[in-house]
């Protein structure tokens, strides 16, 4: 069956893409791209116990950009419901299927930003991948993961960059915007991005919407459905929203065509606020490498705004 799903995939990126799409494919399928952070990550997450929210994620997979599952000593994970639009019927317990060969993890359920109140042990390692842009209140959820994790944990986090999706006609969402969401507590029934997000979403990029009709009834539904993407992020708004949440990062990766990869580090309590100075500079590192052209236009926004 494997080599049936093989042969059809190549025999189509044939016909509309020709000879040289279909050996790129295939050198990548032997030789699976890797994130650059990857190499350090792996000795950091090997062995560990991770807790996943919003899982189980193909850019954590064997082929993925970032292999976890392969390392982990094991993966739990977290996602709202047992009924989403990407997973039906999930049950609880023993049930998380996320690597070959390993033993299932726990799936728990429950809201993001009480995280911390479902599972019932910290961990060493946090990943996530591509989820924050679902929540209503990212600083909520990132604030109560730091309670999810053993002290200096590790936080890996996958944003989507808003020129890579549907979202890239919409304006990046500001910081203090996400601020306001958190001093506000604001819920996942939130709907203020609802009509943005109908006049600006690029239906080409979204070939999982049948509709404009159908897209605007499921968006209208988001408590139950959870589809949207309340915030649309660039580089320099992660590296802002992650610093008013304190916690320390360690390195900021931007890879093509749509990844915004963040390591960071939650900090004990008497460490006082993180030094992030580096990375809310437009002189930063991974300002120069992105290739994205808005992180560098965000970046001149760039203010000591700082939190808790």
């Amino acid at each position: 069956m494997q080599s049936f799903k093989l042969t059809y995939r190549a025999g189509k990126l044939l016909r509309e893409k020709g000879i040289l799409a279909v050996a790129k494919a295939a050198f990548h399928y032997f030789r699976p791209l890797r994130a650059a952070s990857w190499p350090a990550l792996r000795g950091e997450m090997s062995g560990r116990d991770v807790i996943e929210v919003g899982g189980p994620s193909s850019i954590f997979s064997h082929r993925g950009i970032l292999p976890v599952y392969t390392v982990a000593q094991s993966v739990d994970n977290c996602t709202f419901s047992p009924n989403t639009i990407w997973s039906e019927n999930t049950e609880p317990g023993d049930t998380f299927s996320y690597c070959k060969g390993k033993a299932n993890g726990y799936q728990f359920f429950g809201e993001a930003s009480q995280l911390s109140n479902i599972i019932n042990r910290p961990y060493e390692c946090l990943i996530s991948s591509h989820v924050i842009e679902h929540l209503a209140n990212p600083i909520a959820a990132l604030n109560d993961w730091k309670n999810a994790l053993t002290e200096n944990g590790l936080l890996l986090l996958v944003v989507p960059h808003k020129e890579g999706t549907f979202d890239h006609k919409r304006s990046t969402t500001a910081i203090d915007h996400l601020i306001e969401d958190f001093v506000n507590d604001t819920g996942e029934d939130d709907l203020t991005h609802l009509d943005e997000i109908l006049n600006y979403h690029d239906f080409t990029k979204d070939p999982g919407a049948k509709s404009v009709e159908e897209f605007a009834v499921q968006a209208r539904a988001n408590l139950a459905v959870r589809g949207l993407h309340h915030h649309v992020f660039t580089a320099p708004l992660v590296a802002q929203m992650l610093d008013y949440s304190n916690y320390q990062i360690e390195s900021i990766e931007l890879l093509s065509p749509l990844h915004i990869v963040v390591v960071a580090r939650s900090l004990p309590a008497e460490s006082g606020r993180a030094n992030n100075s580096e990375y809310l500079t437009v002189d930063a590192n991974y300002l120069k490498l992105s290739p994205f052209s808005s992180d560098k236009f965000d970046a001149q926004k760039f203010d000591a705004v700082h939190g808790g």
